[in-house]
C-alpha cells in the first residue's frame, strides 16, 4: 500500500517527497510535506485514506504506528565555500576564509 500511497501524495499540493522501506517483514512509509496541514488532508483522503480503512478493520498487518512529525530544532544550514572548498555555515555572513557565506542549497 506504500508505494500506491505515495504516488497518490505526489499530486497533491504541499507533497515535496516520500519513501517507503521494508525489512523482515516490517514496513514503513515516511514522507515530507510543506506545511502539517497539507499532511493531515492527504492522510484522510485518497489512497492513505483508503490504507487507513484497511489498517483501523485488521486487514494490513498485524499492528503499527501512526504519527506527524514536526521539528523540534533545526541545525546550522551548511555549504561549502566557492571560495575555500570548506564547508561553512550558510547563516553566517562570512565564511571563515573571509569569503561571502555561500547560499544554501535550494532544497534547504
Amino acid at each position: 500500500m506504500g508505494r500506491a500511497v505515495l504516488t497518490d501524495f505526489a499530486s497533491n499540493p504541499g507533497f515535496i517527497t516520500g519513501v517507503t522501506a521494508t525489512a523482515g517483514g516490517r514496513g514503513v512509509t515516511l514522507s515530507a510535506w510543506d506545511s502539517q496541514e497539507a499532511a493531515e488532508k492527504a492522510a484522510r483522503e485518497g489512497a492513505h485514506g483508503g490504507a487507513m480503512k484497511e489498517f483501523f478493520k485488521g486487514q494490513a498487518g498485524g499492528g503499527g504506528q501512526t504519527s506527524i512529525w514536526n521539528a523540534a530544532k533545526f541545525n546550522t544550514v551548511w555549504a561549502v565555500c566557492g571560495n575555500c572548498g570548506r564547508m561553512t555555515n550558510a547563516d553566517k555572513e562570512k565564511c571563515h576564509c573571509g569569503a561571502a557565506a555561500p547560499e544554501p542549497l535550494e532544497w534547504m
